[in-house]
């Protein structure tokens, strides 16, 4: 059974890693951080979890597979900026959040983005966001 990155990867359960520095641990490229995507943030704290179990682990060719891949939708979350369907996602977190559904569906969103490149593989960051959409519909109930 593959480990699911829910016990001490230091990841929080929302999928962002908890290292205790602002930055990810990412360079300064110039990017106003306000303006970058969490969306993105969490695909690649997802990956650097990936990256640090090939260092545990340089054999581990399925995590280093899944680190490309997540990094891959960060990118292309990146670089397609604020579409329609990122806002169309948004919204409904936000309605998650004020009836107190936005717990489960965390939960079920971690588990999706640590199953990229192993159980999942969405090959665009408008994939990933469909599929966190569908996510999000399960946990309040909607078909």
């Amino acid at each position: 059974m593959e480990d699911n990155g829910m016990e001490d990867n230091g990841m929080e359960d929302n999928g962002r890693e908890d290292n205790g520095r602002e930055d990810n641990g990412r360079e300064d490229n110039g990017m106003d951080e306000t303006n970058d995507l969490p969306e993105a943030e969490e695909l690649e704290a997802a990956a650097m979890w990936r990256l640090r179990k090939v260092d545990a682990e340089p054999t581990d060719s399925a995590s280093a597979a899944a680190a490309e891949r997540l990094q891959m939708l960060a990118n292309d979350l990146r670089a397609h900026g604020h579409t329609p369907l990122l806002a169309e996602y948004r919204c409904i977190c936000n309605w998650l959040a004020e009836s107190d559904g936005i717990e489960d569906f965390n939960h079920f969103a971690h588990e999706y983005r640590v199953g990229i490149g192993t159980l999942h593989a969405p090959d665009s960051g408008d994939a990933y966001i469909r599929v966190l959409i569908s996510l999000a519909k399960d946990a309040f109930g909607a078909p």
